[in-house]
């Protein structure tokens, strides 16, 4: 009888603890990524309808991802300043505590590859059913290297021509059918900014070309079209001494002096410059496409009717700069569970390619490139085929960003601070070299 007490007591008090033993924790994993901070303004937001832009989107996108896996998988998001977050992401490995998750552009992947600082995830994809077969083709090139996927795609973003359509209808130029003229050449493109100039007495271009890196954007753009390359295709030499590289820099500079191309502005005060109408049409990304549109529903707004196309052709090839950002998963970043969280969420990326590309991006999934819901979102049609004339440095030419800046500031030293064309290239040319060289 004693021994039937005892266990009865045992029994008890094994259950009682059991009662009130703490629940497992939810598996942590960092995520990396710019795109702004607004997690104030998106607090506890689940419901994507109620999302504007890209920080808006991916932070009601992770927010929706924590509620559904509560108690389970919970994500902390790093949001760092796009235009420090690289330093900061090279401090994560250096200072060996790299996050789960990072986002990351396509041009950035062959360096971070050649480090080994990427893990691939081509098992992980397999594992949690992401689907790479519905990847577009270029989509899925531009992450893979000796044929392991190091990134998940996760869009397509060029530069665009975003219009102002009430100025340009002041100007003359929006047609009896009510759509803004595109110029189909450089003489179209001049005869229309002089008409918009006379009319109204502003620019007709806005650019954001101080530190901002558009102006690059722009000029690759101009040397493509012509069927020019900036780097050789043995990615060793640079071609910015070119007769393609000239032209597009004289067009460029020839917009300016004209006061046909408003380019002293740094990005914010570009942006802010055409809500405000101070010019006919702006050359900025897919991304913002969702915040002119809420701009323009605002019937007070100076920018109250908007519309958009794909980058002109102006040249005789259909050509425009893209890039596309991309997820990884830095090596040392994850444990056993958080690998599985972080292929969760990726997963979870990958089926939400849709709401992301609400913000203007383009979808790097077929099925969803095909989906009506894409195309009746506003103004897709008429920038589809930027997935057809999108174009950037090869994706294997390493230090991407260096040439970049590289270029940008000679660039801008032709009409910021008067340097001639000819030095401005050649100077450009030499450091492009030194880079591709490996010599930095």
């Amino acid at each position: 009888m004693k021994m039937k007490k005892l266990l009865a007591v045992a029994l008890t008090a094994t259950l009682g603890l059991a009662a009130t033993a703490p629940a497992l924790a939810a598996t942590d994993i960092t995520l990396f990524r710019f795109f702004g901070s607004c997690n104030d303004q998106y607090a506890n937001v689940t419901n994507l309808d109620k999302a504007v832009g890209e920080c808006g989107i991916i932070q009601v996108l992770t927010n929706k991802f924590n509620a559904e896996h509560k108690g389970d998988i919970a994500v902390k998001t790093q949001a760092v300043d796009w235009g420090t977050y690289y330093n900061r992401l090279n401090a994560t490995f250096m200072n060996r505590n790299p996050p789960t998750v990072a986002v990351m552009h396509r041009s950035h992947l062959a360096d971070y590859v050649a480090r080994h600082l990427l893990t691939p995830l081509n098992s992980l994809f397999t594992k949690v059913g992401i689907n790479t077969n519905d990847f577009v083709p270029a989509a899925l090139k531009s992450v893979t290297f000796n044929g392991k996927i190091y990134a998940l795609p996760f869009d397509l973003h060029a530069i665009l021509w975003h219009m102002n359509t009430g100025l340009l209808k002041k100007a003359g130029l929006v047609g009896d059918d009510g759509q803004p003229e595109i110029p189909s050449s450089v003489d179209q493109l001049m005869a229309q900014a002089k008409q918009f100039k006379q009319a109204t007495g502003k620019p007709y271009i806005l650019l954001a070309g101080s530190v901002d890196p558009m102006v690059t954007r722009l000029f690759e753009t101009l040397v493509w079209q012509q069927g020019g390359h900036l780097v050789d295709p043995d990615l060793k030499h640079a071609n910015l001494d070119s007769p393609d590289a000239h032209k597009a820099l004289a067009l460029i500079n020839k917009l300016i002096d004209k006061g046909y191309m408003a380019a002293q502005y740094n990005y914010t005060d570009a942006q802010q410059a055409f809500l405000d109408g101070k010019g006919g049409v702006i050359i900025n990304g897919t991304w913002v496409i969702n915040d002119y549109d809420q701009q323009a529903s605002n019937k007070a707004s100076a920018l109250s009717s908007y519309a958009v196309s794909t980058f002109p052709t102006l040249y005789s090839k259909p050509a425009v700069w893209a890039d596309g950002h991309c997820w990884v998963m830095p090596r040392g970043g994850a444990t056993g569970d958080q690998r599985d969280a972080a292929a969760k969420l990726l997963k979870y990326f990958y089926d939400n390619d849709l709401a992301w590309s609400h913000t203007g991006h383009l979808p790097v999934r077929k099925s969803v490139l095909k989906s009506d819901a894409f195309r009746n979102l506003p103004h897709r049609e008429a920038i589809l085929s930027t997935t057809k004339e999108a174009r950037g440095i090869p994706g294997a030419t390493r230090s991407q960003a260096g040439i970049e800046d590289a270029l940008n500031q000679q660039l801008q030293a032709t009409y910021l601070t008067g340097k001639s064309q000819d030095a401005a290239l050649k100077a450009a040319q030499k450091r492009v070299d030194t880079i591709l060289s490996g010599r930095r």
